[in-house]
């Protein structure tokens, strides 16, 4: 069993974000089709800017929060889930947005969990924001990806 801090846990979800981030930007590097790559280039830049936010949220947090301590860590076993859920075929829009979803899920169910299980009440309220924040974007993404495979 790992212990490690909500300073940790920031850490690992935004190194989640950013290889989300690299697997999409190669797989734009990779396509032909115009509306897959914008597509593509969009969900890139969104990751990048929760990867961001998290930043914001270590920055803002009181210290007492960033080092409160877990005695589990999903962390790791979802970073692995994540890479078993990247493609490197040509991909059309649908499936842009398939992948997603699911790897937003995986990154939600995550929170979930710490939220769950996180002992000392301003952690759990920290991680609830989090994942309505993370909601929130999947809204968004989703809403913007279906903006765009009609246009």
């Amino acid at each position: 069993m790992r212990f490690e801090t909500t300073r940790d846990m920031l850490h690992h979800a935004r190194d989640v974000h950013a290889l989300i981030a690299k697997h999409f930007h190669e797989l734009a590097d990779k396509t032909d089709n115009p509306r897959v790559k914008m597509l593509l280039d969009y969900v890139e830049e969104h990751e990048k800017h929760l990867e961001n936010t998290l930043n914001r949220y270590e920055a803002d947090a009181p210290t007492n929060i960033l080092n409160a301590w877990f005695q589990f860590s999903p962390c790791e076993r979802k970073m692995d889930q994540l890479k078993s859920l990247f493609t490197d075929k040509n991909v059309s829009t649908d499936e842009v947005i398939d992948q997603v979803l699911t790897l937003d899920e995986c990154i939600m169910d995550m929170y979930r969990k710490i939220a769950t299980e996180a002992e000392a009440e301003d952690v759990r309220d920290m991680f609830k924001n989090i994942l309505q924040m993370e909601e929130n974007e999947q809204r968004k993404v989703v809403k913007n990806a279906m903006r765009l495979d009609i246009l």
